[in-house]
């Protein structure tokens, strides 16, 4: 989410699953963020604990089929 068309307020981030079951997408922060590079290419990754995950704001969006 952007403010002011650049500044990002938050991000929003994918939360377990496994193959695709189970997912849920939560707002983070953007200073939760850490970016590196592995392997030479770029690797993002939020630092943050399981206790901030589980009270993040849920985000929901529908799909919308053509």
């Amino acid at each position: 989410m952007i403010e002011n068309g650049k500044t990002p307020t938050r991000v929003v981030v994918s939360d377990g699953g496994f193959l695709g079951m189970g997912e849920s997408f939560v707002v983070l922060d953007p200073s939760t963020l850490v970016i590196g590079d592995k392997d030479g290419k770029w690797a993002v990754h939020a630092d943050t604990d399981d206790d901030t995950l589980m009270n993040a704001p849920n985000f929901t969006c529908s799909k919308q089929k053509s």
